[in-house]
């Protein structure tokens, strides 16, 4: 429910407007804009990507487009971040079942293996650097949408790539693509 909350809150966002927009938006006069649209929209470049949105929707300020990409990373770490849960829920289920099968030490051992993998699963190409002062004063004049109002300085393929299959890049899959 909280994700549909936040999508529906990007979609209304991103079709903002005056009664007339959005009369024109729903008799497909104006371009409405899609949950998914913005998530292609998000791995844009920079500022084509901000003006591109603003062309569609001129009601759109830039601090509404960086609160919106914002908001659309918000919507994907958290979906994935659920479905990370579920693998550790089925890993606990696959535990307890092998527990009352009766499996070996070993074999119980590698399912315990799993579920604390799973529970230790992280971002790794999130990154909070403000430790400089200088350096946070021109984050928040340059402020895009590959950083969030929090500090976090992220790519923004690597997001949606997660988002569209539902799993968690590992350290050396993100070195890797970093290279």
């Amino acid at each position: 429910a909280a994700v549909e909350r936040c999508v529906v809150a990007a979609v209304e966002r991103a079709n903002s407007g005056t009664v007339g927009d959005r009369l024109r938006r729903s008799g497909g006069q104006l371009v409405r804009l899609s949950f998914l649209g913005l998530v292609a929209a998000l791995m844009g470049k920079e500022p084509r990507a901000t003006s591109a949105l603003q062309e569609v929707n001129s009601h759109l300020s830039g601090e509404d487009v960086a609160a919106l990409w914002e908001e659309i990373a918000r919507v994907m770490c958290l979906t994935v971040r659920l479905g990370q849960i579920s693998r550790v829920q089925l890993a606990v289920d696959e535990l307890l079942a092998e527990q009352g099968r009766g499996a070996s030490e070993a074999v119980l051992h590698l399912s315990a293996q799993a579920v604390a993998g799973h529970l230790a699963a992280a971002r790794h190409f999130f990154r909070f650097d403000d430790s400089d002062a200088k350096l946070a004063q021109v984050k928040r004049s340059t402020r895009g949408r590959s950083e969030s109002q929090s500090g976090a300085r992220y790519d923004p393929r690597l997001l949606v790539f997660e988002f569209l299959f539902n799993i968690l890049l590992r350290r050396s899959q993100v070195e890797l693509l970093n290279l």
